[in-house]
Formats: C-alpha cells, sequence, structure tokens
C-alpha cells in the first residue's frame, strides 16, 4: 500500500482507501472518477484545433467577400462613369460643341475621395469614337468601354 501511494502522489493519481476488515488488509483503488474536475489536456486541444479550423476558414471566405466587393465596387464605377460620359455626350451635342478628347475630368467626377478606400479611374479615348474605362479599388481592377452613339450601327 505505501508504495502504490508514494507512485500515486508522484503522478498526481488520485486514490481512494477502502478499509478492510479486522482478517483483510487496506486496498487503494487508482483513478477514481469522483474527484475529478475540469478537462483534460486533450479535450481542450480539441476544442482549440477545432476553433483553429473554424477561424482560418471564416478568414478565407471573409477575404474572398472583400475581394469580390471590390471587383463589384469598381465595376460600378465603370457603369457611373459610362452615363457620366452619355450625359456629357448629349450635353455637347445638343449645345452644337465639339466632341472633345479630354474625357478625363468626366471620369474623375464619379470617384469620391475616401481615406478608407484608394480609388482611381482612367478614361482614354474621345467622345466622337470610343473610350476605353479602368477603375481600381484597392488594387483590384475592372475595365470597361463607352461607346459613343456616332458609332453605334442603325
Amino acid at each position: 500500500m505505501g508504495a502504490l501511494s508514494s507512485w500515486a502522489k508522484k503522478k498526481g493519481v488520485v486514490t481512494a482507501v477502502i478499509a478492510g476488515g479486522a482478517d483483510q488488509p487496506d486496498v487503494e483503488r487508482l483513478g477514481s472518477n469522483t474527484a475529478r474536475e475540469g478537462f483534460t489536456l486533450i479535450e481542450l486541444l480539441a476544442v482549440l484545433v477545432l476553433i483553429a479550423i473554424l477561424a482560418v476558414s471564416a478568414s478565407i471566405y471573409y477575404g474572398n467577400m472583400l475581394n469580390e466587393s471590390k471587383k463589384h465596387g469598381a465595376m460600378t464605377l465603370i457603369t457611373t462613369a459610362q452615363s457620366q460620359l452619355s450625359f456629357e455626350f448629349a450635353r455637347l451635342a445638343v449645345a452644337g460643341l465639339a466632341l472633345g478628347s479630354n474625357v478625363q475630368p468626366v471620369c474623375e467626377s464619379v470617384i469620391i475621395t475616401s481615406p478608407d478606400v484608394n480609388a482611381s479611374i482612367t478614361c482614354v479615348g474621345n467622345l466622337a469614337d470610343y473610350v476605353a474605362i479602368t477603375a481600381t479599388i484597392d488594387s483590384v481592377n475592372a475595365t470597361g468601354a463607352w461607346v459613343s452613339p456616332l458609332n453605334m450601327g442603325p
């Protein structure tokens, strides 16, 4: 009983002593579940691994959603620039003015500056023909074009 008790103390094992009768010696029982509290290291590690897997998958999903939203934002800038170019074409055509080749100021009017988002748009071409549009939001690019009504077929 003494050797078993000292081994159990060294290993941190819960022991219980069962007292025997007058003709039976006392017996130690190892690993009594009645005194166990808390979680084992394996249980804690399993929970941490599951949390880590969920965190990694959530961050990947979030990153993909963020890039998609930037792409859609850049496409919205292109659509807005196309509308602005159409309005500028109509304004110049109705006034009888020459259709200018400097379309960059028209395109830049669709950009709203923000400290949180780095957005830019580049327009190359002229209102009498064709304008190539490139929009960028936080290094995510989208391209589009505006075609003059003068170049559209019947």
